[in-house]
Parts: C-alpha cells; structure tokens; sequence
C-alpha cells in the first residue's frame, strides 16, 4: 500500500490567485509612483513653462527624480550653476537665460546669467499628485513587491509538501508515524472544517497529527486507509467518494 498526496487543488489555486493579485497591485502602484504620476506632472509642469521659447514638448522631456520641492526652494539668486547642479543634478531643459527642473511632482524655473542664477520664475509642486501621494505609490509598491516574494516563497513551499501512507505507516511533516502508534481518530471538526486529528503515542508520550483536507488532496483515500488498517470507525458518509471525504459542503 502506498498513497502520496500532494495539497489540495483548492488550496494551490488560492495561493495562486493571492499571488497574481500582490503581482497585480505591486505593478499598479510601482507604475503609477515611478511613471504615470511623474508623466502627469510633467504635461502639468509644461503648461506653465510652455511661454519659453524654443521648450519641447512634454513627450521629449525627462522628469528629474531629484527635483522635490523642498530641494527646488534651496536654489536662490547669485547661486551657481554648479551649485545648482549638486543639489538637483541635470536640468531637465535649459537654454539661454532659461533653466528649467521638473521633478515627480514638482518644478523649478529660474532665469540665468553669467553662470549664475539671477531670477527665480516659478518654483511650485503639483496638487494632484503631490510628492506624498507619490511616495505612497512608491511605499505600496514596495510592500506588495515583498508580499508577492513571500507568497511566492510560500507557494513553493506548499507544493514540495507531500503526505505519504504506504506500510511504514504515515509520513507527515517530517514525522513518521507507524500503525502501532496511532491511538484514536478524533472527528470532531471534520464536518465543520475538515479536520481529522490521529492521537498517537511517540516514545511513550502522546501526541497528535493534524490532517487537514484543505492542505491534503487525497486526504479521504488516508483517512480510509488508516482506518481499515487499525479498524477505527470510518468518518466517511455512506456511498461518499473517498477523494471527497472531509470537504466541508462535500455530500
């Protein structure tokens, strides 16, 4: 005799579905903090900047990740470009006397001369989206990137998990479990969860094994095995499938 069980189809396609949903929303929100809501701050940013002569349109610039608000507030007249850059990196456009920065949510836009910042423009950020509701965006993507490595993790995890019966007796969680140990069969939550509990005796002591139809996919053909071998009261209703055994709603 011999019976290997894998889990159930219904727990494996749960596991699947959670684990296309945190794909799904870590996807979401990574594209809308690191590409929509920046996108949408630049056409935004463009409609005041769109005076300057010669300005691309918002499809041939490139927002400035380094370009917050608050760093935006630290360029102040008769600063250098240098300085300018070390705070804010590369501009997103300039020409002439013209220097413009368009961050995730916000932009800057100064006038120049001599090298040197002689005028502050513009300096604003977005209302929707604010810098805020970006960094939200970004934080959520995160969690659910970690969520969705966990779950993977743990999906894997439950497809190596095998249950074996042969005549060794019962190969569960590491355990070994032969026939004269096994005591009693306690039944009490099958119907209403699907649970059997194998109360057993491991050098002396007893203990118990779980045996849980929603992780065990052939948890009724064990179960029937189990107690045709140490002749305990079968839990299964007459004329029910072994295979079904245990499912809660099973008839």
């Amino acid at each position: 005799m011999r019976i290997e069980s894998g889990t159930s189809s219904d727990r494996r396609n749960r596991i699947v579905m959670f684990l296309a949903i945190c794909v799904l929303f870590a996807g979401w929100f990574a594209v809308d903090g690191f590409v929509r809501y920046p996108a949408k701050n630049l056409k935004w940013a463009w409609q005041y900047l769109a005076s300057i002569e010669g300005i691309p349109q918002p499809e041939a610039l490139k927002t400035n990740p380094k370009a917050m608000l608050a760093d935006l507030q630290q360029v102040k007249p008769g600063m250098t470009l240098d300085e300018v850059r070390a705070i804010l990196g590369e501009p997103t456009w300039q020409k002439g006397q013209d220097l413009c920065y368009i961050g995730p949510a916000a932009f800057g836009w100064f006038r120049v001369r001599d090298e040197k910042v002689s005028e502050i423009k513009r300096v604003e950020m977005n209302g929707e989206p604010t810098e805020n509701d970006i960094a939200w965006q970004k934080r959520i993507g995160y969690l659910m990137a970690v969520l969705t490595v966990g779950t993977l993790f743990h999906l894997v995890r439950v497809l190596g998990r095998k249950v074996v019966l042969d005549d060794d007796g019962l190969h569960i969680a590491g355990r070994q479990i032969g026939f004269d140990a096994m005591q009693s069969l306690d039944t009490a939550l099958l119907e209403r969860k699907g649970i059997v509990d194998i109360h057993y005796t491991s050098d002396g002591v007893p203990a118990r094994v779980r045996l849980d139809s929603y992780a065990i996919d052939r948890f009724g053909e064990i179960v029937a095995a189990i107690c045709a071998r140490k002749g305990f009261t079968s839990p299964l209703k007459s004329g029910e499938r072994a295979s079904d055994a245990g499912m809660p709603g099973a008839s």
